[in-house]
């Protein structure tokens, strides 16, 4: 009498199996709610970036109190009124950048090695590419710092998951 191993392939994802492992699903589904909260977002901020400029007389109201705080304002008005100038640059790009984003996560979550370089690209080039254009490069290191968190996370995760990926 033979024995069959109904258990077959649940260590062996993607391999075995065309199962997703659990924890690739859970990041690849967070990834899929990131992009579709950041592609309404950046059409939102398209509409409204210009609207933001009346709040400057709030900032300089901050700003004439100087020091931290006041230095900090002088950054946020910088950026204000960038954003408000190249609101279609920074739409463009966060389309592009967040549907590369998309891809690559949909591609990991068919066990596609090829998903990750795809998503990496997509999460490090906008806020490089933002920062640069609001900031002029300006501020680079601090905008990237704050920007690069979540996503340096979640590449960590996704590193940790390609063991299952087959091809």
């Amino acid at each position: 009498m033979e024995y069959e191993n109904k258990n077959e392939g649940v260590l062996n994802y993607g391999i075995d199996s065309k199962e997703i492992p659990s924890n690739l699903k859970t990041i690849t589904t967070l990834t899929i709610i990131a992009c579709a909260y950041t592609y309404l977002s950046s059409i939102y901020s398209f509409f409204t970036a210009c609207n933001k400029t009346n709040d400057l007389e709030k900032i300089q109201d901050a700003k004439a109190q100087g020091g931290f705080l006041g230095d900090f304002m002088t950054v946020i008005e910088e950026m204000t009124i960038s954003a408000c100038d190249n609101k279609l640059i920074i739409l463009i790009a966060t389309l592009i950048c967040t549907t590369l984003c998309l891809y690559g996560a949909l591609q990991m979550r068919k066990l596609k090695k090829n998903g990750f370089p795809i998503y990496v690209v997509g999460e490090l080039l906008l806020p490089i590419f933002s920062s640069i254009i609001l900031f002029g490069g300006k501020y680079l290191f601090i905008f990237l710092g704050a920007s690069l968190l979540i996503p340096i996370v979640f590449m960590a995760l996704y590193i940790a998951q390609r063991k299952h990926f087959i091809n």
